[in-house]
């Protein structure tokens, strides 16, 4: 009877996960698509809009999410957050400097919320035993927008105009927006809910503290920020100057629609696997895609013509290492850092929307090389950061059964001093802290 109870739950945890990430899909049909072609229908605004998004989405994960998450349950952000998505698309359809970037910002903190309702959300519904099935069944669905976003955008301007695109994606917006609110409730427990009721102030400085002393966080800071980088790398770099260069406007959505199948292949083998043979081992898998697509890239410098197998080929690379960073920080983040979900998903959003918007900014005055050699830098960094994290958290888990929240008290040292001696301390010491 215990065993079909506990069956039981796991299947109404799996639902409930698997329908979070149907309403994202539905929201982010339209926002994939319309992602992918900011830049391209509107030039240097487009790409603007986005950095405005990502700006404000790194301020608000701050000040804004952790207590609106805490405060209203992490459903009512979802319906919040989905909504101000749909604001931005309806803008698009008057596009204009005033009518794009000040929605584009509202959307922005639109999205700090839904993000993290989103993670508090997914880890309310799984265990740190089943976080990386939970995040890979997520992550998988969620891709699908990828596909059918960009499928729908690459027909309707083949055979209708932007305003029709951009109804068919407010519609969208609107229609996630109803869906969230349906969502089933992740109720906790009446004291947990006691020990959640802070006020922002207090909250915001529990956030501030957690980045100072959480060693496993600071770890993880390397592959955050590649997480962030990596938005401007794949949707606008080489969006505009890969796909569109080689082989025009009109194949950038199609092109995409392979990222976005290894996308999902990737998000559901690789969370699959990572319950099995480890966080460590999926990330390597991951960085070594993107680091050949990279090296493809590398080698066609200068080429009069790629063909277009060729780009195909990088972007299902792409999508394979993208769906490993996003799919194992998840993993991580609702298990082992499960118990501070709202904290943690809050400060992986910050440091990636703050990347992402820079990198936006700035991405298309670089060459080609700066670019290759700077994000394969900051993408390794990434990883060894994650393998020396999670290594050491085996190592605690064995020793200490499962797993464990730990601080490191800094008696005064910086944030800075501590983080950088953290990646070159020996991991039996880290583990036994």
């Amino acid at each position: 009877m215990r065993r079909k109870r506990m069956q039981t739950s796991e299947s109404e945890s799996l639902l409930g996960t698997t329908l979070l990430a149907l309403c994202f899909l539905v929201l982010f049909t339209a926002f994939s698509g319309s992602q992918n072609l900011q830049s391209s229908l509107y030039a240097d605004m487009g790409s603007n809009c986005l950095a405005f998004i990502y700006i404000a989405f790194a301020g608000a994960s701050i000040f804004v999410a952790q207590p609106v998450v805490e405060s209203v349950g992490p459903r009512v952000g979802l319906v919040f957050g989905a909504f101000l998505y749909t604001v931005f698309q309806i803008a698009n359809l008057y596009p204009r400097e005033y009518t794009l970037y000040p929605t584009a910002a509202i959307m922005g903190v639109g999205a700090s919320v839904l993000w993290t309702s989103q993670g508090v959300y997914q880890t309310r519904c799984a265990t740190p035993e089943t976080a990386g099935r939970h995040s890979g069944i997520f992550w998988g669905i969620f891709q699908w927008s990828q596909i059918t976003g960009n499928i729908i955008s690459s027909l309707l301007l083949h055979t209708a105009s932007a305003t029709v695109l951009f109804t068919v994606f407010s519609i969208c917006g609107g229609v996630s927006t109803v869906l969230f609110f349906f969502l089933p409730n992740r109720n906790v427990s009446s004291q947990e809910m006691e020990k959640e009721k802070l006020t922002p102030v207090e909250l915001a400085k529990k956030m501030v503290i957690m980045v100072r002393t959480n060693r496993q966080l600071q770890l993880l800071f390397p592959a955050f920020i590649w997480s962030g980088a990596s938005t401007g790398v794949f949707y606008a770099w080489f969006t505009a100057n890969w796909i569109k260069h080689y082989l025009g406007e009109a194949d950038v959505g199609y092109i995409m629609c392979v990222f976005g199948a290894f996308d999902i292949l990737g998000s559901v083998t690789l969370g699959w696997l990572s319950d099995r043979v480890g966080r460590t081992a999926c990330l390597l898998a991951s960085t070594m895609a993107i680091c050949a697509g990279f090296a493809d890239i590398g080698f066609r410098h200068g080429a009069a013509s790629v063909p277009p197998w060729e780009i195909c080929l990088v972007a299902a690379l792409f999508g394979l290492g993208d769906a490993g960073y996003n799919t194992m920080i998840s993993s991580y983040l609702s298990g082992p850092l499960g118990e501070h979900s709202t904290l943690v998903f809050a400060v992986w959003r910050t440091l990636q929307a703050g990347t992402s918007a820079i990198v936006l900014f700035t991405i298309s005055k670089m060459h080609i090389l700066v670019v290759l050699y700077g994000g394969t830098a900051v993408l390794l960094l990434g990883f060894l950061s994650f393998f020396k994290c999670d290594v050491a958290l085996e190592k605690e888990k064995k020793k200490k059964g499962p797993y464990k929240f730990t601080i490191l008290n800094l008696n005064g040292l910086t944030f800075f001093q501590n983080y950088i001696s953290s990646l070159f301390l020996d991991r039996d010491k880290m583990a036994t802290i």
